[in-house]
């Protein structure tokens, strides 16, 4: 089932697959992973002044969530890691709005409205929020992120498909705004960049000094 939703996602995409692999049992030292098709990919990137990063980059940037969030617990790394549960269907995919999606956030860093970009996938929104905050080493204030019919826990770690975390530089959110909307595509301010702590929505507040010794040390061996 994994291989033929790849293909189908991959003809409405028009994406070509160079290499990969399936491994069906991942075993070390005992410990079993789940069975993981594994996809390599190539990009090419026309003019590299046009290349965007995920790490949050000046003071004052705006933070938009590009998407829907839906209620896509299932499967999710917060079901897991705070639940102790592997369980549920996993988050539907619309893709159509896959792809009108890709299609604003290309448009959007064709004409250099970008400041950062992340995808949503492994956490959600709050762990993206994080890790553009880390990578660009500056802090964050979110205050827009609850969602109507969605409680707090929803919103910051749902793993609705087709979403992405973006900055833009003040003067850009209107032209940012205007290309989502060409591609019909949901878009809403949730903050702006500056300071020295992660603050989600009164929800989740950490310095980031704090944040950056979890993130790295998260491999750490056992002490």
């Amino acid at each position: 089932e994994s291989i033929e939703g790849l293909a189908d996602a991959c003809r409405e995409m028009e994406l070509p697959v160079v290499s990969g692999n399936v491994s069906l049992y991942n075993d070390t030292s005992g410990v079993s992973i789940y069975p993981s098709p594994v996809v390599g990919m190539v990009g090419v990137i026309d003019d590299i002044y046009k290349r965007v990063t995920a790490g949050f980059r000046r003071d004052g940037d705006v933070v938009l969530l590009v998407g829907r969030t839906e209620f896509d617990l299932g499967g999710s790394e917060f079901l897991k890691t705070c639940l102790g549960r592997v369980a549920g269907p996993p988050p539907k995919l619309d893709i159509e709005v896959e792809r009108r999606t890709h299609e604003a956030i290309l448009d959007a860093s064709d004409e250099r409205l970008l400041r950062s970009c992340h995808d949503l996938s492994d956490g959600g929104l709050a762990v993206a929020v994080a890790e553009s905050a880390l990578i660009g080493d500056i802090g964050v204030t979110c205050d827009g992120l609850d969602s109507p019919g969605l409680d707090a826990t929803v919103a910051l770690f749902s793993e609705s498909q087709s979403r992405f975390l973006v900055s833009c530089r003040s003067k850009d959110v209107s032209a940012f705004e205007s290309i989502c909307q060409r591609h019909r595509v949901a878009v809403r301010r949730i903050g702006s960049v500056g300071g020295q702590t992660i603050s989600l929505g009164g929800h989740i507040s950490m310095p980031l000094s704090e944040a950056r010794a979890a993130w790295e040390s998260a491999l750490s061996p056992a002490g």
